[in-house]
């Protein structure tokens, strides 16, 4: 029987304490997705994203993309995580959030172009990733909708 020996056992330690954080990173960051697609799929009168662009945006005011009518959906988000608070053309002087948008083609629901705007308040990296996730998931949703219809 042979016996494995830790040349040093801090190395292992700090290892697995990293590996603890990236799991807590990726939980977390599953979570603020999770949320996100979930506030943008409902599916019982309470889609604020729809509700948006379907109370002001309906006659296609972000222009065209691929031939397609698009309208945009103002956001904002918790600027350290990207867990998206509100879809509302009204302004907000919280120091916490970050301002973005994603414009939506008409035809096929699906997201052609998203951003932040450029303001005091930067998201962070992981915001922008998160962000970024939850564009390409509620996409992924759309196209598996829109392949069904």
């Amino acid at each position: 029987m042979s016996e494995t020996t830790v040349l040093n056992p801090s190395i292992k330690e700090k290892d697995s304490s990293k590996t603890s954080e990236a799991d807590a990173n990726r939980e977390k960051m599953n979570s603020v997705i999770a949320s996100n697609i979930e506030k943008m799929t409902r599916d019982d009168g309470t889609n604020e994203m729809w509700n948006l662009l379907l109370g002001e945006s309906f006659g296609g005011n972000a222009g065209k993309i691929n031939g397609q009518s698009c309208g945009a959906a103002n956001f904002y988000c918790d600027k350290d995580t990207g867990r998206i608070v509100s879809f509302t053309n009204y302004p907000s002087n919280n120091p916490n959030l970050s301002e973005g948008y994603l414009k939506i083609g008409f035809n096929d629901s699906m997201i052609h172009d998203y951003g932040f705007y450029k303001r005091e308040i930067s998201p962070t990296l992981e915001a922008r990733i998160n962000i970024n996730s939850t564009v390409s998931k509620y996409n992924e949703i759309m196209e598996k909708e829109n392949d069904r219809l």
